[in-house]
């Protein structure tokens, strides 16, 4: 992924609170931000629940009032 321009910004090459030399590595502003930005999306994608269809038994088609 690196581009061959000079690292400015130190970046985790694998997600989490790993801080070892091992698992740091230094890329351009433009490379970090991409691999970040690819790394949320994939996080996203993850934890996303796709909505539960009206009509279904045991689902709502009402919406959740704000005050119970």
């Amino acid at each position: 992924m690196p581009c061959g321009q000079p690292g400015t910004e130190v970046d985790h090459i694998r997600p989490g609170s790993d801080h070892s030399l091992d698992n740091l590595q230094l890329l351009c502003h433009a490379c970090h931000a991409r691999k970040t930005h690819a790394e949320s999306r994939a996080a996203w994608a993850l934890k996303r629940i796709p909505p539960k269809a009206k009509g279904r038994p045991g689902t709502r088609s009402e919406p959740t009032p704000d005050v119970w």
